[in-house]
């Protein structure tokens, strides 16, 4: 009781802070909604989430801009026969078993979007997505350098992380449904999560023989 007394004074003090220093709490709720329909409807091929202080309603200068970059002809799945197979997309399975937490391989099983070999790379016998190559793809004039699992500006204020998605939560995650029992995130904002599904996004673990490929 004591660390959720603590938690909601902190939260009570940002909001404070929040409307003191930098704008409304109605504004910044304003600001991150055309945020959300900006991307929502901004690309065909994409679904853009914005979040860093701009995706907050921050907007100062110099308020940095981290994107997520969901490509909509890439798919992945853990169960096929849950899936509805459109003909254009590139279908990867997703494979846990005996690959470190935290992390997975990607097998091609469908690829409906050719170019996505240029991506892949062979290995256990099978084609699995490459994230040193996903994320080469990406590289440009304003975002030349790759950081983490994202390509970034050269001031460093901007941050692109390129992201495939899975319609349903893998099983090698479930455990997380259960595993807080404070009261936030609350049990509806876990079923809003798990509906969602799962974004992978091209990073594997330092030093791993499997890295280029998790």
């Amino acid at each position: 009781m004591e660390t959720m007394a603590g938690d909601n004074t902190s939260m009570h003090l940002y909001r404070v802070l929040c409307e003191k220093f930098v704008a409304p709490a109605d504004h910044l709720k304003t600001i991150r909604m055309m945020n959300t329909i900006r991307d929502n409807l901004a690309f065909k091929d994409r679904l853009i989430i914005t979040s860093g202080s701009f995706g907050e309603g921050i907007e100062f200068a110099g308020s940095d801009i981290d994107q997520v970059y969901v490509w909509k002809l890439i798919e992945v799945f853990e169960d096929l026969n849950l899936v509805h197979i459109i003909p254009n997309k590139a279908y990867f399975e997703v494979e846990t078993l005996h690959v470190k937490p935290g992390t997975a391989h990607l097998r091609l099983a469908l690829p409906g979007e050719i170019r996505i070999l240029e991506d892949c790379v062979p290995a256990k016998g099978s084609i699995y997505l490459s994230s040193e190559l996903f994320k080469k793809r990406f590289l440009n004039r304003t975002h030349p350098i790759i950081h983490g699992p994202c390509v970034s500006n050269i001031e460093g204020n901007s941050d692109r992380a390129n992201a495939v998605h899975c319609k349903s939560w893998i099983s090698s995650a479930r455990h997380w449904i259960h595993r807080s029992t404070n009261s936030w995130p609350s049990t509806e904002i876990k079923q809003t999560i798990v509906d969602h599904g799962i974004l992978f996004v091209p990073i594997g673990i330092k030093g791993s023989r499997n890295e280029a490929f998790e």
